[in-house]
């Protein structure tokens, strides 16, 4: 290309100034370093386990505990006094 050979520099003051446009947005600096971890994460994979582990537990723990309403004992309720 003959404005490559020609003017360098103007290519090269444009894209460095691109960049700095591009750098200096401040929805940038919003980014966590979690937010990048999950869109390192490949497609399809979680990326935090430990939230199914803990779904998993919480749903043992709640099968292994009765409802406050459930009467346990297998003898008829009382009369009521009347």
């Amino acid at each position: 290309n003959v404005f490559n050979k020609k003017s360098p520099k103007l290519i090269i003051e444009h894209i460095v100034n691109k960049a700095n446009n591009s750098l200096s947005d401040p929805e940038l600096l919003q980014v966590t370093v979690e937010d990048y971890l999950v869109s390192q994460t490949p497609e399809g994979e979680l990326f935090d386990k430990a939230a199914v582990e803990n779904m998993k537990s919480e749903v043992f723990v709640t099968r292994l505990t009765p409802p406050k309403n459930v009467r346990l004992s297998s003898q008829p309720p009382l009369a009521s006094l009347s």
